[in-house]
C-alpha cells in the first residue's frame, strides 16, 4: 500500500453553485476556500474561573476564477440592477464534492449563501484575468 495518502486541491474541485433558476456557470474555477465562523462568548465567574463557548456562526469563503467568459461579470451586473430595481438579492447553495484519499466521496452543502464580487479582474498585457467572489453561508451541512 502506498503511503502519504492525503487530499490535494483537485480532490475537492467539484463545486456546484445552484441559483433560483438552476446551476450557475462560472468558468474557470481555480480556488475554493471556506472558513467556519464562531461567536465567542466568555463568562468571568465570581469563582475566578473564565468559561468560554464558541458558537457556530456561519461560514465565509472565496471562489477564485480565471475569466473564460462573461458569466461572473454578467451575474453581478444583474445583481446590481436587481438591487436598484428594489428586488431581493439572490441566495444560492454551494455544493462541494470531495474524492477522499481512500476513494470514498464526501459532499457538503453551504446553504443560504450570499455571494459578492470582490474583484472583477485586472486586465494586463498577456496575463490571465483573475476574478474573486466571496461568500457568506448560514450553514454547512454534510450531505454524504
Amino acid at each position: 500500500m502506498a503511503g502519504n495518502q492525503f487530499s490535494i486541491g483537485r480532490d475537492g474541485a467539484q463545486i456546484t453553485i445552484m441559483g433560483a433558476s438552476g446551476p450557475m456557470s462560472f468558468n474557470i474555477l481555480t480556488e475554493f476556500d471556506s472558513k467556519p465562523q464562531y461567536k465567542d462568548l466568555k463568562v468571568e465567574g465570581i469563582d475566578g474561573i473564565t468559561r468560554s463557548r464558541h458558537l457556530p456562526n456561519g461560514h465565509t469563503g472565496t471562489l477564485m476564477f480565471d475569466r473564460a467568459d462573461s458569466g461572473v461579470s454578467d451575474y453581478f451586473a444583474q445583481q446590481e440592477a436587481n438591487f436598484f430595481a428594489g428586488l431581493s438579492p439572490d441566495q444560492v447553495t454551494i455544493t462541494q464534492t470531495i474524492t477522499e484519499a481512500n476513494g470514498s466521496v464526501s459532499q457538503y452543502q453551504y446553504t443560504q449563501v450570499d455571494l459578492w464580487e470582490d474583484d472583477d479582474g485586472t486586465w494586463k498585457g498577456l496575463d490571465k484575468v483573475p476574478q474573486r467572489v466571496n461568500f457568506y453561508s448560514a450553514r454547512k451541512i454534510k450531505v454524504s
